[in-house]
């Protein structure tokens, strides 16, 4: 896999993901690392949904099409994004600016802390990154990733198309023949072989990978937003350090996004408690909201204008 290949496969879903966070109201300052967290995700549903269509359509793989064609997607998001930012009223930018500057104060107060929390993370992304190298040319040979997930990814690349004659080759791999497990990993895979035009299994754990740094950067986000940036590294350093998501972060199979969708259900359904009862929207608070404890959070965003009587 050529240097430009590995760059276009990894970026391309981070570049359309963005787009499309952006394209649906999504902002970066409430939660810069939760946005990036969601990065990749936004990306890979859209580039599963694009190799979908790309598969049943019949399309060669190999030629750079599904590559340009979500690239085309994601110039058409930002588009829409900027379309957003147009018709938006001045009154929330004119609102945005005593906020960036109170947000900017408490980012000066709590330097100390917050240093000691992007520690923490580079450590727990490092690790990431060194599995990633370590793993790289190791085959994919670990229970379900080869048996399912990465022989049917190999299969629908081979067939080149989802069509009626689908099913019967998948049924002559055996475990690959599961039709009722959903497609996103699989697609993935085949994301990976189309931009390399080739099999390999050195790649082919790239998304998951990527999973595993969403996943990472999401629990660190929700944590410092729960409960402050230093217990909330320290919890998410436990976390990270369970012996069972490095041994599922080294297939290829569906456990880091199922986990990753779980997660994020719990921290919105949270935020939308907290939003109940602050009676604003979390993208509206001031900045101590997302980098402080329950506590000052408490003291600083609960506080309500005072009706007329």
């Amino acid at each position: 896999m050529s240097t430009l290949a590995l760059f276009t496969s990894v970026v391309l879903p981070c570049f359309v993901g963005c787009a499309l966070l952006l394209a649906l109201g999504a902002s970066v300052r409430p939660d810069p690392l939760g946005f990036v967290g969601l990065v990749f995700p936004a990306g890979a549903l859209v580039v599963g949904l694009s190799m979908f269509a790309w598969l049943h359509v019949g399309w060669s793989l190999v030629d750079g099409g599904p590559q340009v064609a979500v690239l085309l997607l994601g110039v058409l998001l930002l588009l829409a994004w900027r379309a957003r930012v147009r018709r938006r009223s001045p009154i929330a930018s004119a609102e945005a600016a005593p906020a960036e500057a109170r947000r900017a104060r408490g980012r000066a107060a709590r330097i100390g802390v917050e240093s000691v929390f992007a520690c923490v993370l580079a450590l727990a992304l490092g690790d990431v990154l060194f599995d990633a190298l370590d793993l790289w040319l190791v085959p994919i040979g670990l229970g379900d990733s080869t048996t399912i997930w990465t022989m049917r990814a190999k299969m629908l690349f081979q067939h080149g198309a989802i069509d009626a004659d689908l099913p019967s080759t998948l049924n002559h791999f055996g475990g690959a023949g599961h039709l009722d497990y959903p497609l996103l990993n699989p697609l993935l895979q085949v994301w990976m072989m189309s931009s390399a035009g080739e099999l390999l299994d050195s790649y082919l754990r790239i998304p998951t990978h990527l999973w595993h740094a969403s996943l990472l950067l999401c629990v660190f986000a929700a944590t410092r937003r729960r409960i402050g940036a230093l217990a909330g590294a320290a919890l998410a350093w436990l976390y990270v350090s369970l012996p069972s998501l490095d041994t599922i972060s080294n297939g290829t199979m569906m456990d880091l996004p199922v986990a990753l969708a779980f997660m994020g259900l719990v921290d919105r359904v949270l935020l939308a408690c907290d939003e109940r009862e602050d009676g604003q929207p979390h993208s509206r608070r001031c900045g101590r909201a997302s980098w402080c404890g329950p506590r000052t959070r408490a003291r600083c965003c609960s506080r309500r204008p005072s009706r007329a009587r």
